[in-house]
């Protein structure tokens, strides 16, 4: 998972380099084509078929990813990388919220506290008081959300469908669903040709790892190590574009990540005293 964090958040540098001049259809199409190509012969080699055994989960999975794929590019491409980031990564936390009720995971009453905190962390970035809250800012705790159901429906498609076979059918829909970017096509750059291979590579790399840990892990266990990537996330916005977080919105990614590292050492004590 921490693999996957680090290409995830190399990819994000890259996504939010192409967003000034390239419309967000556009990028979402070539990072599902690049990836496609990457991952059919894999798929051919790993699993011999292209076909599926629970195409319903497949379909939910793949919907919700490419939603949550949009948020987020929105907010990259409207607010600071690090923000966006700990935002979106309250995907965990709507994971230890909906597992119950989806995948049938026993909810923790440590947890309650923890969820509730990083909520209140996630009002600290949002600022609500302000003038207008921002709609990049919403675009990424939404992002969190559909993030967070596809991660469940990873997690439900676990011993039906293999991790190359999941990600597959999601850059297919991804790419599905940039389609319509041949209406308001705007021809990269030789650099941004670049980008866009060398982000799609990258994220298919980020992808397979994030699956395959989902697949075999407790989903609410697994989720809050994509924390690592909200630290990441900081680190090149400082370095690239020189984004200095006020103190709000640190306390308030601050909250958030010891949240979710709460709900996972809560998860592993809660695991430990079943097993013994």
């Amino acid at each position: 998972m921490i693999l996957s964090c680090a290409c995830f958040t190399a990819a994000w540098i890259g996504i939010k380099f192409l967003t000034p001049r390239l419309p967000l259809i556009e990028i979402i199409f070539f990072r599902g084509f690049i990836s496609l190509i990457c991952l059919i012969p894999l798929v051919y080699r790993r699993v011999g078929s292209f076909s599926a055994s629970n195409y319903g989960s497949l379909f939910y999975r793949s919907s919700f990813g490419v939603a949550a794929m949009f948020l987020h590019f929105y907010a990259l491409k409207n607010i600071d990388i690090g923000n966006a980031a700990a935002l979106v990564n309250t995907a965990p936390i709507f994971v230890a919220i909906l597992s119950p009720f989806i995948l049938g995971e026993r909810f923790r009453r440590q947890s309650f506290f923890l969820i509730v905190m990083a909520f209140i962390g996630a009002c600290f970035i949002l600022k609500p008081n302000s003038h207008v809250i921002s709609t990049g800012a919403l675009s990424a705790l939404g992002g969190g959300f559909f993030a967070a159901l596809a991660m469940i429906y990873i997690r439900k498609l676990h011993g039906s469908d293999s991790s190359t076979t999941i990600a597959f059918y999601f850059t297919l829909m991804a790419t599905l669903s940039g389609l319509p970017m041949i209406m308001h096509f705007v021809w990269p750059t030789p650099l941004e040709w670049g980008v866009l291979l060398g982000t799609g590579m990258i994220i298919t790399a980020a992808q397979l790892a994030m699956t395959k840990a989902y697949a075999h892990g407790e989903a609410s266990l697994i989720a809050p190590f994509n924390y690592v990537s909200v630290i990441f996330s900081y680190a090149v916005g400082m370095i690239f574009w020189k984004d200095i977080p006020d103190r709000w919105s640190l306390l308030g990614a601050a909250v958030i990540v010891a949240s979710g590292v709460g709900i996972m050492l809560a998860g592993k004590k809660a695991k430990t005293f079943q097993l013994e």
